[in-house]
């Protein structure tokens, strides 16, 4: 998306788009640290086919990351064009608008990552190549965006959040609640033992 947004639209939204997605990729990062030092234990209980002992360990880490990722978006959102011209910067942020969206991107990125890594527990990895599409499909959706119906720097947000809503953020998530014999919504709002 960057070679695109800097063939489009040139090297000052270039740095905004960047440095707007490079806040976002901090925010998933220190995110999903609530589930990554929890590998480990999950495929333990996933080699012995303990899904119960996989969903009570799973679950609220889950939870931990959402709510962090949500978190961080609805306090950098607002807060990071303030803050740069507060510390003097130049830079600047993508439109708050569209923020907003490649906020909700990353969050639903986030859980998809999370699922993702749940479901290669069992030695498979069958979100890989769906992912890879989807990605060849948003650069492709946002050049289209971007010459015709949607021209500006918000087509290279929008697109991938449309093309993961269309398959990868539903449709993992299920597959991964039913590798854990369970449902997305039971899975996340059911109490575990």
């Amino acid at each position: 998306m960057a070679l695109l947004c800097l063939e489009f639209f040139g090297l000052a939204a270039n740095a905004q788009y960047g440095l707007s997605v490079q806040l976002m990729a901090a925010g998933q990062g220190m995110a999903a640290a609530w589930t990554l030092v929890k590998w480990p234990e999950i495929a333990q209980h996933c080699a012995r086919g303990d899904h119960a002992a996989m969903r009570r360990v799973f679950q609220p880490r889950l939870w931990r990351q959402l709510i962090s990722m949500g978190v961080f978006s609805a306090i950098i959102v607002p807060c990071a064009q303030p803050v740069l011209r507060w510390l003097g910067s130049n830079k600047e942020v993508l439109p708050p608008v569209w923020f907003a969206l490649l906020a909700i991107n990353a969050l639903l990125e986030s859980h998809l990552s999370a699922w993702g890594m749940l479901i290669a527990t069992g030695n498979r990895i069958p979100v890989t190549w769906a992912v890879l599409l989807s990605n060849l499909t948003s650069v492709t959706l946002a050049a289209i965006l971007t010459a015709s119906v949607l021209p500006g720097i918000g087509a290279l947000v929008l697109a991938p959040l449309l093309v993961g809503c269309a398959f990868n953020y539903w449709y993992w998530v299920g597959y991964g609640a039913r590798f854990l014999g369970s449902t997305w919504p039971r899975f996340l709002f059911q109490r575990q033992p």
